[in-house]
């Protein structure tokens, strides 16, 4: 039983991975391993499908202090990596979910990228990525190097228009900092 667990979080490791890399502009570590497949208590699932599509909903919460919401960022999914999601969330979450129960004696969690823990965190998805990009580029990436080869490589192949959420993301976090540090003046 622990060998298949490990063996699923090798599975969500790469999911992680292949949901980061095709759905978009890529999201902050922390925005992208707290997604939730199931509703919690107090916070609403991030995953959807919308006619026939799957659809990661991130948020983003860096401007939440200057606009009192954070932003919503659908992140539409290649229909193989949204197969993928499915299949997981159908068949392999339960599974895993009561063999942890027996093994560990808890395993309920509404993240898909969870441990006993709670959510991965940011440093978990940069050794995906490191891994990842180290075996099938040969380039070693970390979640920062990742965001800018996504949005250098979006300039060139899509236009201008495909880093417009990027830089305004950066001139609001510069302004949002301005602002906080004024008011500790």
């Amino acid at each position: 039983m622990q060998k298949y667990l490990r063996r699923v979080d090798r599975f969500r490791e790469l999911l992680l991975f292949c949901v980061h890399v095709t759905g978009g502009q890529p999201a902050r570590g922390s925005e992208i391993t707290s997604i939730r497949f199931r509703n919690g208590f107090q916070q609403d699932r991030n995953v959807f499908a919308i006619q026939g599509h799957i659809v990661v909903v991130t948020r983003y919460h860096k401007s939440q202090s200057q606009f009192d919401k954070p932003k919503v960022i659908p992140k539409f999914l290649p229909w193989e990596v949204g197969q993928l999601q499915v299949l997981w969330q159908a068949y392999v979450q339960p599974f895993q979910e009561h063999l942890a129960a027996k093994v560990k004696g808890s395993g309920r969690c509404d993240h898909i990228w969870a441990n006993e823990f709670g959510p991965w965190g940011t440093d978990r998805l940069t050794k995906v990525i490191n891994r990842e990009t180290s075996k099938r580029l040969g380039v070693r990436l970390t979640t920062l190097d990742y965001r800018h080869v996504a949005v250098g490589l979006g300039r060139e192949k899509v236009g201008e228009r495909f880093s417009r959420g990027y830089i305004a993301e950066s001139i609001e976090v510069e302004a949002v900092s301005y602002t906080h540090l004024r008011a500790h003046e």
